[in-house]
């Protein structure tokens, strides 16, 4: 879509609004959504300057700006006070649209937000690497990576923790997005010094990977101070991106948050 929020609707239901993380796309939702399209109407989108929403005019760059740009975005589809669930840049996203009230109930997935001054610098480093690698390798080797299963295993090392779930075409579809992503470094740019601090208005999960490498867990020690109210889970077996790790889990606790609310 040109100069367009891309957007995939299904189910029908309480509306349910999916972001994904840094340099991600809407399609890493689909294990979830398929599990939730029978109770909700499950949005998931692109953010703004990313994916297949990589030509909207000056997307906003820091986390605050880009959960205004979303809640405008609701009255577009219709939607009020929609349940929000987001992962990594997503997860402080879906965190502020709750201290904003605009989010019926919260799910944050490893969200950013929480990191302290060591990890901060370590996680940027992470992922200025993770977005290297990808730019400089040609795509006829990432296209032959993912054909090969130790090739799936190499690119979900830092992103997944359990590469066996992944199709080459679920590869592929990262490699891509990851690759033609400009706006990538503004974005990690305008928040590394981005904490959350905001209270917590409506029920609110902040779920974590046990095998995250990107945004350690050790980070759930700040979320008692930072986010009082907000109930906290462990994900175990899953890495940064738990919605690929373990689907029916995360599901079941966006659907418990949902419920509370």
């Amino acid at each position: 879509m040109v100069n367009e929020l891309a957007v995939e609707r299904r189910g029908t239901g309480e509306p349910i609004v999916l972001l994904h993380g840094l340099g991600h796309h809407r399609h890493v939702w689909k294990p979830v959504s398929r599990l939730l399209e029978d109770n909700f109407e499950v949005i998931a989108i692109d953010l703004p300057g990313f994916a297949e929403s990589v030509n909207v005019p000056s997307p906003p760059r820091r986390v605050k700006k880009i959960a205004a740009f979303v809640e405008q975005r609701f009255a577009e589809w219709g939607v009020h006070r929609p349940h929000v669930v987001g992962n990594s840049l997503g997860g402080a996203v879906a965190l502020e649209l709750g201290a904003r009230g605009a989010a019926r109930s919260v799910t944050a997935l490893s969200p950013a937000g929480f990191l302290g001054p060591v990890n901060r610098f370590q996680t940027v480093g992470m992922l200025a690497a993770l977005r290297g690698s990808r730019v400089a390798l040609p795509w006829s080797w990432q296209h032959a990576l993912a054909q090969r299963s130790w090739g799936r295993r190499l690119h979900a090392a830092g992103i997944y923790a359990r590469s066996e779930s992944l199709t080459p075409e679920d590869i592929l579809t990262d490699m891509a997005h990851l690759k033609h992503c400009p706006s990538f470094e503004p974005v990690l740019a305008a928040n590394v010094l981005y904490s959350y601090s905001a209270p917590v208005r409506v029920p609110t999960t902040i779920a974590w990977g046990a095998q995250d490498r990107i945004l350690p867990i050790g980070s759930l020690r700040r979320v008692a101070a930072k986010a009082p109210g907000a109930e906290i889970q462990v994900l175990h077996g899953c890495g940064h991106v738990p919605m690929q790790d373990d689907p029916k889990t995360v599901a079941d606790v966006v659907r418990r948050t949902a419920a509370s609310a």
